[in-house]
């Protein structure tokens, strides 16, 4: 286990320790997954160093949960449905048939808090995590090798079925968990 990857020194130590067949798990400050790769680059790391040494990226931030104690129902504005909808479409196939259905509704009953003395009239009571992992294979090799920048990056990540953390946090608004606000709030840049 190496600490923090903070700086080149560090992270040429680490893809070394990992070239050598050894497991290694570190963390990274990057904004997603595939930013991951670009931050490593940018730190001093070889591309084709980089390419073999990955076998597993994940990015993951705390979202708050909705407080259970004033949850209330309510109708998402149908342009912030509609979005919602956009952004859940091309990962349909993964969610649970109650959650397709939910998804595929052309108005919906969402959950949101209305704030009360548990949880000090915010509306929210504790956090849970929104992840995305990324599964590198032949074509992100391809994009290391030639520095490809973050926008290239996500697009193929994307195309290989990564579920992205704007995409686990709506998975978790359609299961009551949270709020499309706070989804966003936390994953949009």
């Amino acid at each position: 286990m190496v600490g923090e990857i903070r700086d080149g020194e560090t992270a040429e130590i680490a893809v070394q320790s990992a070239l050598t067949g050894h497991l290694l798990i570190s963390t990274i400050h990057a904004n997603s997954a595939p930013a991951v790769f670009v931050r490593l680059l940018e730190m001093g790391v070889k591309p084709f160093l980089l390419s073999g040494s990955m076998n597993l990226v994940m990015a993951q931030r705390l979202i708050r949960k909705i407080c259970p104690h004033c949850r209330e129902q309510y109708q998402p504005r149908p342009d912030i449905w509609q979005e919602v909808q956009n952004t859940l479409m091309p990962i349909k196939d993964r969610l649970t048939q109650s959650e397709q259905q939910l998804l595929m509704a052309p108005q919906v009953s969402l959950v949101q808090g209305k704030g009360c003395e548990q949880c000090n009239g915010a509306g929210y009571l504790g956090r849970q995590v929104v992840i995305e992992v990324m599964v590198p294979g032949e074509e992100l090799e391809h994009l290391v090798a030639k520095s490809a920048s973050i926008s290239e990056f996500e697009k193929v990540a994307r195309q290989q079925g990564m579920v992205t953390m704007e995409q686990d946090g709506l998975i978790k608004v359609l299961n009551g968990e949270t709020t499309i606000d706070e989804v966003w709030r936390v994953t949009k840049n």
